[in-house]
């Protein structure tokens, strides 16, 4: 690592514009390693991509290096994981993404950021990067998993999920988060503006210790026209018909259930209207595989149309109201 330390602290002239870096499982033997990296990261001007996975870096090496992005101007992706995160570098985390913002030309736009499987993994201070989310508007995806959240934070961050409309995706796989989090968070799916993945497995309970909720999601999707991956443990909803109405509102969304109010009293532009069947006839295949109905044979006509369709109608997916969803989502035109 010392070699790779020199090229980025006196070498410059050569690496100033490097855009890549993995240095996942370096050895960054001590302070001063870390320092000289610091002042390398400081003078760059190009990376655009940092990986330090496992590199077991304490907690006040990672805020260093942190504090040096700060006013880095290109970062949009790091990762931290597998590290030994704790208050200090939540708390230069927070103020990272305080700096991030669209409109801003002086520092990056800082897209994602993996904060995962962190030693000990007791991350007492997020309700700072909470706050933060509150009003970064670059931030496309936060990751999370293998950490133990303060169940007294969630609601921040269902807060935070409420106000962003960038974050598109969160992993919060075995974060420790208790039933009444995990309601929380669930209940509050409908409120989330920008949230298209959210990934909850490995948590400690289940919806099925909630029959209200797991019966309520269904409707909680249908209200909400952005999320298309929920990524549940499989027994949070043991009932098949239940677990068949969330796929149907994810799939949808997917499929581009996004067209409404905002457009003109003409409906739907000609030119859309390929891309709406086509995504029709997506939809209607995907759920033909789902619900383990046999793919027709060209030479038997053994099933009517109608019995197929009927099939169709029962797992809610047929061609009518595929379309129908398709057209009333809100606004398939910024899809």
């Amino acid at each position: 690592f010392n070699g790779i330390n020199h090229s980025l602290t006196e070498d410059w002239e050569h690496v100033l514009f490097l855009k890549s870096l993995d240095l996942s499982q370096s050895d960054f033997d001590g302070a001063a390693s870390v320092a000289m990296f610091c002042d390398g990261l400081r003078e760059n001007v190009g990376l655009v991509k940092l990986r330090l996975e496992n590199c077991r870096l304490e907690d006040d090496e990672l805020a260093d290096i942190v504090h040096a992005l700060i006013s880095h101007p290109t970062l949009k992706d790091l990762s931290l994981a597998l590290n030994y995160a704790g208050s200090d570098t939540i708390d230069a985390v927070s103020k990272l993404l305080l700096t991030q913002t669209q409109s801003s030309s002086k520092f990056g736009q800082l897209e994602r950021l993996d904060l995962g499987q962190q030693t000990p993994g007791h991350l007492r201070n997020m309700n700072l990067v909470y706050d933060a989310l509150q009003h970064n508007n670059t931030l496309k995806s936060l990751c999370l998993r293998e950490n133990y959240l303060l169940r007294s934070q969630i609601p921040q961050l269902i807060d935070a999920l409420k106000v962003n409309n960038v974050l598109e995706e969160l992993n919060l796989e075995d974060c420790d988060i208790r039933k009444e989090g995990l309601e929380a968070v669930v209940n509050n799916i409908s409120h989330y503006n920008a949230l298209r993945i959210l990934r909850l497995r490995k948590n400690v309970t289940s919806i099925r210790d909630n029959v209200n909720l797991a019966s309520s999601l269904p409707h909680i999707l249908e209200a909400n026209h952005v999320m298309q991956v929920l990524d549940l443990d499989e027994q949070w909803i043991p009932d098949l018909e239940q677990r068949r109405k969330v796929e149907k509102f994810l799939h949808l969304n997917k499929a581009g259930r996004r067209f409404l109010k905002s457009t003109s009293s003409d409906g739907l532009p000609l030119g859309m209207w390929p891309l709406l069947l086509e995504r029709v006839d997506r939809q209607l295949f995907s759920q033909r595989e789902e619900f383990g109905q046999e793919r027709e044979d060209e030479t038997s006509d053994s099933r009517s149309d109608s019995t197929s369709t009927e099939s169709l109608a029962k797992g809610g997916m047929c061609a009518s109201s595929t379309l129908f969803f398709l057209l009333h989502g809100p606004a398939l035109c910024q899809r």
